[in-house]
């Protein structure tokens, strides 16, 4: 991957996460002038931060999960000693 490719992935996330604001967030939490946040107490705010971490713990955990299952799937097909630079994958030393 090159800086341009990396750089523009990370441009498609951030579309990504604008098209949730103006989207559903919109929705959900557009009071017109301001966002529904905006009213929250700091007290409220952190619980609310402390849940979506929470949440986030667990789509983690489960992103390892998958991960590590694909690997498995992976290894069964892979050379054991697969050098870098094969399969597309560049060596970095």
């Amino acid at each position: 991957m090159t800086s341009e490719e990396l750089s523009n992935a990370i441009s498609k996330t951030i579309k990504n996460l604008e098209s949730r604001i103006i989207g559903i967030g919109a929705e959900q939490y557009d009071l017109g002038d301001m966002q529904k946040i905006e009213l929250k107490t700091l007290p409220e705010v952190a619980q609310d931060a402390l849940e979506e971490i929470d949440d986030l713990l667990v789509y983690l955990a489960f992103l390892r999960i998958s991960i590590d299952r694909l690997k498995s799937t992976i290894d069964k097909f892979s050379p054991s000693e697969q050098a870098p630079g094969e399969l597309g994958v560049p060596n970095r030393s």
